[in-house]
């Protein structure tokens, strides 16, 4: 018996690429969760010509600054990362190979970079429990 040497078979149609997503989610290298970013958070990406900051800031709006004027930059919100050529967007996730989608001008216009070639995560400051001020004997 030969085995086949052709190129590799397609699987049928269907679901499949749901699985393909779900098990690229869950196993994949190099990936982060987006929900787990907080004030103070950043989230540096680079692609082959450019390098984008998002900082997450106080009451979940994220500011992005970019090192080429030609690309958006102010508040943006983050959708996930799509999978290179394919277009299926996995969610509240960003990783290696992939492109980040944003949108900009209030949800208005979507955004997606090149491909990522790496990403940052840039942790904030923890800020100490607020304490009522202590005061002083009067002397």
């Amino acid at each position: 018996m030969q085995e086949h040497s052709g190129p590799p078979m397609l699987p049928p149609a269907g679901r499949n690429w749901e699985t393909l997503v779900d098990k690229r989610r869950l196993h994949a290298p190099d990936e982060m969760d987006l929900k787990t970013l907080g004030p103070g958070d950043r989230l540096v990406v680079a692609t082959r010509n450019t390098r984008y900051e998002f900082e997450w800031l106080e009451g979940g709006s994220v500011l992005l600054r970019t090192d080429r004027a030609d690309r958006p930059w102010g508040q943006v919100s983050l959708t996930g990362c799509v999978f290179r050529r394919s277009g299926i967007l996995a969610p509240g996730v960003v990783f290696k190979g992939g492109k980040l989608q944003f949108l900009s001008m209030e949800g208005q216009v979507k955004h997606q970079t090149t491909v990522i070639s790496s990403f940052t995560v840039v942790r904030g400051s923890a800020k100490p429990d607020t304490e009522e001020p202590k005061l002083s004997p009067l002397g």
